[in-house]
């Protein structure tokens, strides 16, 4: 009788769920029509290359929520250097010359002893910097197929796998919980 009563299944290789391969989840954005946000969310953007993919990701993400020149008001003095080296990585050379063309004037206001942010606004003052202001959809447009073509030519090491969770980010996670927990008791 035992024999013929069903026990439990053994599980083969076959009959488990698949996970694809980062590799594989990379080459399948990949091929969608606009990859570029899920790539961002499967690279590790704490090895290079992924740091570039993340960095650039964001720069066409402020710049498409506003304008190029929203980056001298929203970054800092090395992030805007770490803008102009990614965007020269990544190919962009026509948002390149016009985040130069607008970084000069932005750097003299700033040793003028404007503030960044009212350094940042005063760009807006100029006819010829509005007019770069303007071209956001080309920059955002170029940033967008370069950084595309970045990946695509650096797929590999893209899908190195993520590190694990690093002191200073939990511990973040950790005080933000904290925080978010003693608002909540506030509250009551």
């Amino acid at each position: 009788m035992k024999a013929l009563m069903p026990g439990p299944r053994k599980r083969t290789k076959a009959s488990r769920k698949h996970k694809p391969s980062r590799l594989a989840q990379l080459e399948r954005a990949l091929r969608k029509k606009d990859p570029l946000g899920e790539l961002n969310l499967l690279v590790n953007d704490k090895l290079e290359p992924g740091k570039t993919f993340a960095f650039a990701y964001a720069c066409i993400l402020e710049t498409n929520s506003a304008t190029l020149a929203i980056l001298f008001d929203r970054f800092t003095r090395s992030q805007l250097d770490r803008t102009e080296k990614v965007l020269q990585k990544i190919g962009a050379i026509d948002t390149l010359a016009d985040f130069r063309a607008l970084r000069g004037p932005f750097d003299q206001s700033v040793a003028k002893g404007k503030p960044p942010n009212v350094a940042s606004a005063a760009l807006d003052e100029r006819e010829e910097l509005r007019a770069i202001a303007r071209k956001y959809n080309a920059h955002t447009s170029e940033m967008e197929e370069c950084l595309l073509a970045f990946a695509k030519s650096h797929v590999n090491e893209l899908a190195a796998a993520k590190p694990t969770l690093t002191p200073e980010t939990a511990r973040f996670i950790r005080d933000a919980l904290a925080q978010g927990e003693k608002a909540v008791r506030s509250r009551r």
